[in-house]
């Protein structure tokens, strides 16, 4: 789909998340994205950037993990 496209391609333009193991879905309008990032900051700037893109109406960032950080 054309708005999950734009959603995967503002993400790789990013360099603060590019490369991330984040798929994208896009159904009326409403975004789900779904993979693992390393930190709560990343999954913020993920759904800030989905929620940016011209007719996304709802993002979802349920299934988008984040890594545990290590606890020394």
């Amino acid at each position: 789909q054309a708005l999950a496209q734009q959603v995967e391609n503002a993400i790789a333009s990013d360099i603060r998340v590019a490369g991330l193991p984040i798929v994208v879905r896009a159904a009326d309008g409403e975004i789900s994205l779904k993979g693992v990032v390393d930190t709560l900051i990343q999954k913020e700037l993920v759904h800030s950037i989905a929620q940016g893109i011209q007719g996304v109406k709802r993002v979802t960032t349920v299934e988008l993990i984040v890594k545990e950080e290590n606890k020394d």
